[in-house]
């Protein structure tokens, strides 16, 4: 039986969303700064660039284990893709260095 909110499109969206989201939150809560608008402008900095995206996508590995913990296997599928390809991106980053 199929199991609800069990879609690998729904695993690919959240897992490209959370990095975002997670990367927000950690430079509006760890760093507060008056003048965010330089702030972000540095963190895409070739050399900073694939450690914040690393960064970012650690909360996957949550999502990952929620979705294989309530057994929607499909959905982690998806999570797990988006996660290899924000690998080779970073991948990708620091080859160009």
């Amino acid at each position: 039986m199929k199991k609800k909110y069990d879609n690998i499109w729904l695993g690919v969206i959240l897992a490209a969303i959370t990095p975002v989201i997670a990367v927000y939150l950690i430079i509006n809560f760890v760093y507060p700064v008056e003048h965010l608008q330089t702030y972000y402008e540095n963190i895409w900095i070739p050399i900073v660039a694939p450690k914040v995206i690393s960064l970012g996508v650690v909360p996957n590995l949550a999502l990952f284990f929620l979705f294989i913990y309530t057994n929607r296997l499909t959905s982690a599928k998806g999570v797990l893709a988006t996660t290899i390809f924000y690998a080779v991106v970073v991948f990708i980053l620091k080859l160009s260095l």
